[in-house]
């Protein structure tokens, strides 16, 4: 009788307690475990052993016999194959099966695709009808109304994602943007209570609702991280969200932070809490496997907004939106200013234009040399190095993807810049996983590094310390000699990467590649896309220890670099003098446009390269806006809030042009400052200098020539 009821009990257990067996927590698992020990011993022993038929003596007792079977048999499977994917109630490992409740409450196994998309106008009304029936009906936060519909004045402006099993919306999330008209927070908290900056990067994700039949699946998870890829690919650096109390520990897995502000909506307890994009993104990794799998079950119809774009860095070249990818109207050039890449204002040295285009054909036609051997020669001649010391590279990015992840692990400690160039901040974190502090720069000091605050880092014990000097986006300098004591005061496990890509608008005196070479932990990465004029060409090297570099060269694959990229990259290294003036040229045309920048009431920060930092106006159109108005007529400038956490939504950069097109870009910008009219009457076809203004620019001769002065390091 004892086991009777005990069969009955586990039995009775297993089938109304389905959905909680199913959560993957450690106590259901460890159940299940249990159940599985007790029912697979038992029918053996009742197959095997017992002879049960003496005492089935009548139809009741077979009846009975039968049915406790079934029973078994019916709900163990289907708690036990639960019990395996491990679906929490929304942020929940997912093994690509949604579980479904049918509306009698049996829960229902699929593998099937769920699309996410953008609500369409005829989806809007079942999300209304389903807000209600939720926030009205279920959780009494507001009172039910005949309609069955809940809406409110955001509507108008919120984006809903919506997630769908065929026809049948299984959950939707409301996305929020910055507005004039505000956020839901503002109902229920004071600006001023909030510790959030309330500007034109902070979006509010809301009314993430979940159809009951969809609340042991992956349904919150899609819906979470497809709100989160939406408001980081529309520049979002900030999300402000009110959860629930009852399940705020759902959110803190996701990685929001409760800022300690509750407030009360009819029935329901909210709790205010908010985290950086940023923050959010790294805190995906702990969800990697189940993104993974959910992948592979979803049909991701998010227009403008790709999955795995938030592993991607940010880059300029958004011009060729105005050109054409397919190249087919290059001629659209020339009613374009691609300011928004650090490409040089001038053209190659004459000699190796003609290089190229005397054997243009054979170049095109013929495979390069393997390991680029004829570069790396003229490299480690121009550079005083020896050959073994030098790398090549199709471009500096290859360089970086490749020698990082061949360096650094997930386990690896590394400081880094902050602001500085975006690649290695993506690489370190997105793609190898590391650990990574930063060094906060001060906007109140102009981006600059201070060597002694960076020795004090360094000494920590880092695998890893990776630096820009010149810095991008501030185009600050290190000295040589500050950066040598920084290196030396280091301990000797600690290895330094500097990138030194603009080094030589400074002076090519104070590079670190002869130290590197000789060193047994210091590597210098060197485009030579900026200085050179080979941007196109894709032409870049490590200088550094031999043996490091040797050790690299075996991962990296042949022809590498091309024979077009090998030839110019030879024949520019001969063209010192050439190359001299421009960059000197450089110093000149930056502080005239520095000057045109000032007199529209913004802030630029002086650098030493080909580029400018610049803060607009508080009292003016934001630096999205700018951009945006620009971009309309045919000048394309850089949003820098991608390199680093400091800055706001009024930083942007602006590269260095020649001297026409700098006077072109002070007049789109001063009129995009000043109104977002359009100026395509005021833009001529082709870029002309405005009257007046190169004379302006020569007055303040005296200021640009001790510019290039302090640019070189020498006294004024």
């Amino acid at each position: 009788m004892r086991v009777a009821c005990d069969v009955v009990a586990f039995s009775l257990i297993s089938t109304i307690f389905a959905g909680a067996l199913a959560d993957g927590s450690v106590l259901a698992r460890a159940f299940c475990v249990f159940l599985a020990q007790f029912w697979t011993p038992r029918l053996a022993v009742a197959t095997f052993v017992f002879n049960m038929e003496p005492y089935l003596t009548s139809r009741l007792w077979r009846a009975g016999y039968a049915a406790m079977n079934v029973v078994f048999c019916v709900p163990a499977p289907r708690v036990h194959a639960g019990s395996a994917p491990a679906a929490m109630v929304a942020l929940s490992r997912f093994g690509g099966r949604f579980r479904i409740h049918d509306r009698s409450g049996a829960m229902r196994q699929e593998t099937r695709t769920v699309t996410l998309s953008i609500a369409a106008a005829q989806d809007r009304d079942v999300l209304y009808q389903m807000r209600h029936q939720v926030y009205a009906s279920e959780l009494h936060q507001h009172p039910e109304n005949a309609a069955g519909r809940l809406t409110d004045p955001l509507d108008e402006f919120n984006t809903y994602l919506v997630a769908k099993d065929g026809d049948e919306i299984a959950g939707f999330v409301a996305i929020t943007p910055p507005t004039e008209r505000g956020y839901s927070v503002d109902k229920y908290f004071t600006r001023d209570q909030v510790p959030v900056a309330f500007d034109r990067a902070l979006y509010e994700v809301r009314l993430l609702t979940v159809n009951s039949r969809y609340r042991r699946s992956g349904i919150a998870l899609l819906l979470m991280f497809g709100a989160l890829r939406f408001v980081e690919a529309h520049g979002g650096q900030m999300i402000v969200a009110i959860g629930r109390i009852d399940v705020l520990h759902m959110y803190e897995r996701a990685g929001l932070v409760p800022l300690g502000l509750q407030t009360t909506s009819g029935s329901v307890v909210y709790e205010l809490m908010s985290a950086s994009v940023e923050h959010l993104r790294a805190h995906l990794q702990a969800f990697a496997g189940s993104l993974e799998r959910l992948e592979r079950t979803v049909d991701w119809r998010l227009d403008g907004v790709s999955w795995n774009d938030a592993a991607r860095c940010q880059h300029g070249g958004a011009f060729f939106e105005a050109i054409g990818d397919e190249f087919d109207a290059l001629e659209r050039r020339h009613r374009v200013i691609n300011a928004d890449v650090l490409d040089a204002w001038f053209d190659p040295a004459p000699a190796v234009v003609e290089k190229l285009a005397r054997d243009l054909p054979f170049v095109m036609k013929t495979s390069p040399p393997t390991e680029a051997s004829g570069m790396r020669r003229a490299i480690a001649r121009a550079r005083g190095v020896p050959e073994s010391s030098i790398l090549p590279g199709a471009g500096s990015s290859a360089l970086i993807f490749a020698a990082l992840r061949q360096w650094v692990t997930r386990a690896s400690r590394v400081l880094i810049l902050d602001p500085m160039y975006g690649e290695y901040a993506h690489v370190l974190e997105q793609v190898i996983g590391a650990r990574v502090d930063r060094f906060r720069l001060s906007a109140e000091r102009d981006y600059e590094v201070d060597p002694t605050e960076l020795a004090a880092l360094a000494s920590q014990g880092f695998d890893w310390v990776v630096l820009v000097n010149p810095n991008s986006p501030s185009g600050r300098h290190v000295r040589h000699s500050d950066l040598a004591r920084v290196i030396a005061s280091a301990p000797e496990t600690t290895r330094f990467w500097i990138d030194e890509t603009y080094v030589d608008y400074v002076g090519s005196e104070q590079s670190l590649e002869r130290m590197a070479a000789s060193s047994a932990n210091v590597v210098i990465c060197k485009s030579m896309s900026k200085v050179y004029a080979l941007s196109g060409l894709r032409a870049a090297y490590l200088c550094g220890p031999a043996r490091l570099l040797a050790d690299l060269s075996h991962v990296c694959p042949p022809w590498a670099v091309s024979l077009p990229a090998q030839l110019a990259a030879c024949e520019a290294l001969k063209a010192t003098a050439y190359y001299r003036k421009r960059w000197d040229e450089t110093h000149a045309l930056r502080a005239e446009l520095q000057w045109g920048l000032q007199a529209l009431g913004w802030q630029v920060v002086t650098g030493c390269a080909n580029f400018l930092l610049c803060q607009v106006p508080a009292d003016g159109p934001t630096s999205s806006e700018v951009i945006a108005e620009a971009r309309r007529n045919g000048l394309f400038v850089r949003d820098v809030r991608s390199m680093g956490v400091c800055f706001d939504e009024r930083a942007l950069r602006i590269a260095v042009k020649d001297r026409r097109a700098n006077a072109a870009m002070l007049a789109i910008l001063r009129a995009a400052a000043s109104s977002r009219q359009s100026l395509s009457d005021q833009v001529p076809s082709k870029l002309e200098t405005p009257p007046g203004i190169i004379e302006r620019h020569k007055i303040e001769g005296e200021r640009q020539q001790q510019d290039a002065r302090w640019c070189r390091n020498e006294p004024p």
